[in-house]
């Protein structure tokens, strides 16, 4: 068999394959009211595969024109974007060099047909191939490069750096106390020893390996995710692992001081998950052991009486909390008693610990025998149904610990109560049941909590001059019904609420999301700061979300600083169900959150499987933003994954910055009449893979698939996925956006495509970076903060699925950056048990 004929051979099948997909999706495409392209493409192609079998030259001349054509809808539909543009043209531009090849097999064929207007055929053909090169290469060309929307004025920092602002406080760069390295939650480390002009020399100073990884767990069902941030307190690092042990290191080597493992039991608990451990210290003034109810309530009098008397110089009810880093207590003293200073843990299995930061002792005045359990009072709670894998927020004496329940088993599921506990003693002090009738008063000892409330799974925040504690609250169970849901169910579900730290009473609740139906709990941290307001400093919180807004509240009172408007959004037809007629959406500053999707948004590896994904599309219902969930599948974008999720924002409380990773998922949702779920409270899977939950004792179960894939296991939405974003908070514009992360460690071959999905956080730094890991490439990366250029990465043994923290040694003076290295086995990244340290060299 000769040359010509295993190419028109080849030709002719690949044209009939495509042009007959092209074809039969083409019409269902434009049956849904989507592009005609496909259809029109698919017939000529058919009409080509009969021309090129005949060895017709015609075939040649309508394939040329419809790759002119194909290339100038690629163009029109995604612009320059490379990895948009690629599956567009690879194919048809394939098949079209293909075909000039045979041509050249067959020049006596065509130059008999055509005689002189051969040569002109084939010119005309390499003229288009060389067209859509020339496109692709530009496109690579510029991929990954970005824009500078905005700008950072240097010239007057002065106005974001007060004594009184929690946030802008000269901390100690030693030090790290806290998950956020401040109660504010910031994430700013005060040190520039490692800045933009050398952090390309950082080098891996140690590792530490807590050895929780699947081989010490043989068999276990438990999926495994290291997402801690350390903590540094005197001369010791504390971070916890996912199984909860505790390790105390030397912050210079890495060398272990103690390990407590707790040995949690993990029946039933879906992820090994510990985000970091809080830090306690008895304070050396005669103040009060625990806090005093009188004085707290006595600051938030003063705070509720007027947001207008906030004193930048003198705070509230300062004396009302003796301070949880007392720098005069030498960790190391031999004379100090046990427990002086202590860590405070909470576990996966539902207790809460008191650990000798000294020692790793349990602390026995704590409770019994230095735990606590928190299934206490709250009636039945299956194996997997309650958990805690944040830290808890230490306010003067008092450890107030939230807890995560399990989405969408039923309505009777465990209560979402958020509760305060004595560091010393480990004595409950309150309780807040966020599911509470708003008119029963205050919860009181002995007394039931409400099934299924609200919970608070997340990072808290905290300003011991108020006497606050900033609580971001997850749905009422289950997430994509809410018929059933009470008044006060409602009223705090999805929102950030205030709370008195001395008795748990509410002092402001600003919900992000009315009568919840797509699971936007409010997954991230707040973050306190003070806002320059035509001239006075506002005590401000910033609470990011998962539909991708940063909500600017007035800590005090919960109203907003920056403008947030009420926005009509779409109404769904379930019987009995309830639906607000608009959501809260944050105008005043810049949001995160994507553009409505569109068909030509959709993506695939190839123009085949992104035909596949356009169908699937507009089949979907999708009515934009806040499309509720019904007995159709329907689209939510953004998805329950979020815009943002725990890693939330870091601030620069000097220069007014605040910069965020985020990502971009889209989630298909599906209300499944009880009828036709399997019976059970458990999950289930169907045929696909996607998983059906149950949401017992509701008409419906819901079917959930996260993310929206093509055939071939790819998203459907097009990249890039994971984002970079620096915003202005003294002009409120975003200065630059850019991909963050590439698909090298996930794509087959290696393909480092820009901008992967994330899960962690990061942190800025007085040397003008922003540190972060929490791609699904395994890297730690540096930016510059001003410009957003990648000025460095560093490779990770496993993946960054964490936020990193930062000091200063006080021993050897160096900078050390610090990130857990891990994996998440959700997130598809490599599974470790590192801890990395970055340094300058000598």
């Amino acid at each position: 068999m000769n040359l010509e004929i295993v190419l028109r051979s080849l030709l002719t099948l690949g044209l009939l394959v495509v042009g007959a997909w092209f074809t039969y999706g083409g019409v269902q495409l434009a049956s849904l009211g989507g592009s005609l392209y496909y259809l029109g493409s698919g017939v000529l192609m058919l009409a080509c595969a009969g021309l090129v079998w005949r060895k017709s030259a015609s075939g040649i001349v309508v394939y040329a024109a419809l790759s002119a054509l194909t290339l100038i809808w690629a163009l029109y539909e995604v612009g320059f974007a490379f990895w948009l543009l690629l599956p567009r043209l690879a194919m048809p531009f394939g098949i079209l060099l293909l075909m000039v090849i045979w041509a050249r097999t067959s020049r006596e064929l065509i130059d008999a047909q055509f005689e002189q207007s051969g040569r002109r055929l084939q010119s005309s053909a390499w003229g288009t191939l060389g067209l859509g090169g020339l496109a692709l290469i530009y496109a690579f060309s510029i991929d990954g490069h970005f824009s500078l929307n905005g700008s950072i004025d240097e010239a007057n920092p002065s106005m974001w750096s007060t004594d009184a602002n929690p946030a802008s406080v000269e901390s100690d760069p030693s030090q790290w106390p806290h998950y956020g390295n401040t109660q504010a939650g910031t994430r700013f480390v005060g040190a520039d020893q490692i800045n933009v002009l050398n952090v390309k020399d950082l080098e891996v100073a140690w590792t530490y390996q807590t050895g929780v990884t699947p081989e010490a767990y043989p068999g276990g069902t438990t999926a495994f995710a290291f997402q801690a941030t350390p903590i540094k307190v005197g001369d010791t690092l504390y971070v916890c692992a996912g199984n909860n042990s505790v390790h105390a290191l030397d912050p210079e080597t890495g060398e272990p001081k103690w390990v407590y493992d707790p040995k949690i039991d993990t029946t039933g608990v879906f992820m090994f998950a510990c985000r970091g451990v809080s830090y306690h210290e008895d304070a050396v003034s005669s103040v009060s052991e625990s806090v005093s109810l009188a004085g707290a309530d006595a600051g938030l009098a003063k705070a509720e009486a007027s947001a207008s008397d906030f004193d930048a110089g003198a705070g509230f009810a300062a004396e009302a909390f003796g301070s949880t880093i007392g720098s005069a207590i030498d960790a190391d003293s031999d004379s100090a008693e046990a427990c002086s200073s202590r860590i405070i843990t909470a576990t996966l299995d539902a207790r809460l610990i008191a650990l000798d930061a000294k020692t790793g002792e349990p602390c026995e005045g704590f409770g019994q025998g230095g735990q606590v359990s928190l299934l206490e009072g709250m009636g039945e709670a299956k194996p997997g149904y309650y958990l805690v894998s944040s830290p808890p927020a230490i306010v003067g004496d008092v450890a107030v610990v939230g807890g995560f329940v399990l989405d969408n088993m039923s309505v009777d599921e465990p209560p979402g109560v958020v509760r305060g506990y004595s560091v010393k003693t480990g004595e409950q002090l309150w309780a807040w049941d966020s599911g509470r009738p708003l008119d029963a008063g205050r919860w009181q000892p002995g007394e039931a909590y409400t099934r299924g409330s609200p919970n608070a799974w997340s990072l808290f925040s905290a300003d011991e001059n108020l006497g606050m504690v900033y609580v971001p609250t997850g749905n009422t169970t289950p997430d994509y019904y809410g018929a059933h849901r009470t008044e006060a169910q409602d009223k705090h579900s999805t929102s950030v609420v205030a709370l008195n730290a001395a008795n748990g009473d509410v002092v402001w609740s600003f919900q992000t999301v009315h009568h919840d139906l797509w699971d936007y709990d409010v997954p991230s941290q707040p973050t306190l700061l003070d806002i320059p307001v035509a001239g006075e400093l506002i005590p401000a919180l910033i609470q990011p979300t998962k539909q991708g807004e940063l909500f600017m509240l007035n800590r005090l009172t919960g109203e907003p600083i920056a403008e947030v408007q009420e926005k009509s959004v779409p109404k769904g037809d379930i019987p009995g169900e309830r639906y607000s007629p608009t959501q809260p959406v944050s105008v005043g500053i810049p949001s995160l959150n994507p553009p409505e999707m569109t068909e030509a948004d959709m993506w695939g590896a190839t123009a085949l499987d992104q035909l596949w994904c356009r169908i699937e599309f507009k089949k979907l219902r999708y009515e934009g933003r806040f499309t509720p969930p019904g007995l159709d599948a329907s689209l939510q974008w953004p998805g329950n994954m979020g815009v943002m999720n725990w890693g939330s924002i870091t601030v620069d409380p000097e220069r007014g910055l605040l910069a965020t990773n985020s990502s971009n998922a889209p989630l298909v949702v599906q209300l499944v009449p009880r009828e036709e779920m399997p019976e059970g409270e458990q999950i289930f899977f169907d045929e696909n893979y996607v998983p059906l939950s149950p949401q017992i004792g509701t008409p419906y179960g819901v079917r959930t698939e996260r993310p929206m894939l093509s055939p071939l296991g790819i998203p459907c939405n097009a990249p890039p996925w994971g984002k970079m974003s620096v915003i202005n908070l003294k002009t409120r514009e975003l200065v630059w956006q850019r991909p963050l992360g590439t698909t090298k460690d996930n794509a087959p071959f290696g393909i480092a495509m820009s901008g992967a999905f994330t899960q962690g956080g990061s942190i800025l730094t007085k040397g003008g970076l922003i540190f972060v890991g929490a791609t699904q490439d395994s890297y730690l990366r540096a930016f510059d903060v001003a410009t957003g250029e990648e000025l460095w990465k560093g490779r990770l043994p496993a993946g960054g699925q964490a936020t990193p923290m930062s000091f200063v040694s006080e021993d050897d003076g160096k900078q050390y950056v610090v990130i857990a290295a891990g994996g998440h086995q959700y997130m598809q990244t490599q599974i470790g048990d590192y801890l990395v340290a970055y340094s300058l060299p000598n």
